[in-house]
């Protein structure tokens, strides 16, 4: 499996806390018994079992002591939702969330997260917990195997290297992450989880013009992937922004509706509307100055990133590489949704530059809804920059 070895690192990384054992006898391929079930895995041992073949994958033999249970996820999830009534009412008693099954490799992955990348695991349950939200709205069929699966999404950024789980880092390590964590939390929990969950797993990348490294398919993704998308990208926006409500994020979320069949997006905007909360704006009035400055710079340079791609790809000669469709389908989605939201148009940058004169406080929640929005529009020109240096265009813009 890829970068397995990253992942058992980080199960002997829990320390004390959470010792690791044979979940039961491990064979090699010759039958020969290498380790007893309930025998302690140390390095060396992990070491020793890593350079053989087995009968049974290793990461299904191993276990870990107190791993997480659903009476502590129930607290967290809690402890998550204690400022806010609404979410609470939306979800009903949390003591009735689908069970999460304590010995699973789905258990032991987010004891992992929860001991070793707190704000990770806070991201998984933020985004599921909205996936949640939306399967119940929308009568979704399976509504336990879409929550087990939107836990599960974000695991195999725990096959990444230490150093890079959960972080924004340098351009070839962020392409790492896009593109190979969702397989990895497929691989890694296919045979653990129930078969719709895990098939949603493999094909929650969108679509083609979605968040769909490294398949680049063109079919839209059935509608519970479509949900663990959503949920995780709002999860994100707060990882990055801070606690968000939905509302707060509807314009952002907005851009990339056309990924999601309009009924997730309109459940989405029901679950907001019955969670909104009095508008606290991040940045005072006496800051305004500055952070419009920068919103507008910000907007100036995705407008011309983007239209440079654009032209690039009208020089090119045609090309039916999985890189130059996906390119070519997300750079034409961005400047598509992006002028719906305003974001390229000129009109929309005099009435920035009027609020900036004014100083207007009323002005200032659709403000923060531009910064999301710039911030979506980032990310998703990072992913564009990816993919036309791989076709030879070179990079178009840096991440912010």
């Amino acid at each position: 499996m890829h970068n397995e070895a990253h992942y058992l690192q980080q199960l002997l990384n829990l320390g004390e806390q959470h010792p690791v054992a044979a979940g039961h006898a491990i064979y090699n391929r010759e039958d020969t018994l290498l380790m007893g079930a309930g025998s302690p895995i140390d390095a060396q041992a992990l070491s020793h079992l890593t350079e053989q073949p087995l009968r049974q994958p290793l990461l299904n033999s191993l276990s870990i002591h107190d791993g997480l249970t659903q009476p502590q996820l129930c607290q967290d999830i809690a402890q998550l939702l204690s400022p806010h009534a609404a979410w609470r009412a939306l979800l009903g008693p949390v003591e009735e969330l689908p069970a999460l099954f304590p010995a699973s490799l789905l258990a032991q992955h987010l004891t992992v997260m929860r001991t070793l990348y707190p704000a990770l695991y806070q991201r998984t349950l933020r985004g599921a917990l909205l996936s949640l939200c939306l399967a119940r709205q929308l009568q979704a069929s399976h509504v336990e195997h879409i929550w087990l699966a939107a836990l599960g999404r974000l695991c195999g950024q725990l096959y990444l290297p230490a150093e890079l789980i959960g972080k924004h880092v340098s351009k070839k390590h962020l392409q790492l992450q896009l593109e190979h964590y969702p397989e990895s939390s497929w691989l890694a929990l296919q045979h653990d989880l129930p078969g719709e969950s895990a098939l949603w797993l493999a094909q929650h990348q969108e679509s083609l013009t979605g968040s769909g490294f490294p398949s680049g398919q063109q079919e839209p993704a059935p509608l519970a992937a479509q949900l663990l998308g959503i949920g995780d990208w709002y999860a994100l926006l707060c990882e990055l922004h801070g606690e968000l409500s939905l509302q707060a994020c509807r314009p952002a979320l907005q851009m990339l509706r056309e990924r999601w069949q309009s009924e997730v997006f309109q459940a989405f905007q029901h679950c907001a509307a019955h969670t909104a909360a009095d508008f606290q704006p991040r940045h005072s009035l006496t800051e305004n100055r500055q952070w419009l400055n920068a919103l507008l710079n910000q907007q100036g340079q995705g407008q011309s990133r983007l239209r440079r791609l654009q032209q690039q790809l009208a020089g090119m000669p045609a090309q039916r590489s999985a890189s130059a469709l996906m390119l070519n389908g997300l750079v034409n989605e961005l400047l598509h949704t992006c002028a719906s939201a305003g974001l390229l148009s000129d009109e929309y940058q005099r009435w920035v530059l009027y609020v900036h004169d004014q100083r207007l406080e009323a002005a200032s929640e659709e403000m923060h809804g531009l910064e999301l929005q710039i911030s979506v529009l980032n990310l998703e020109m990072q992913r564009a920059n990816h993919l036309a240096e791989r076709l030879g265009l070179g990079q178009v813009g840096r991440y912010h």
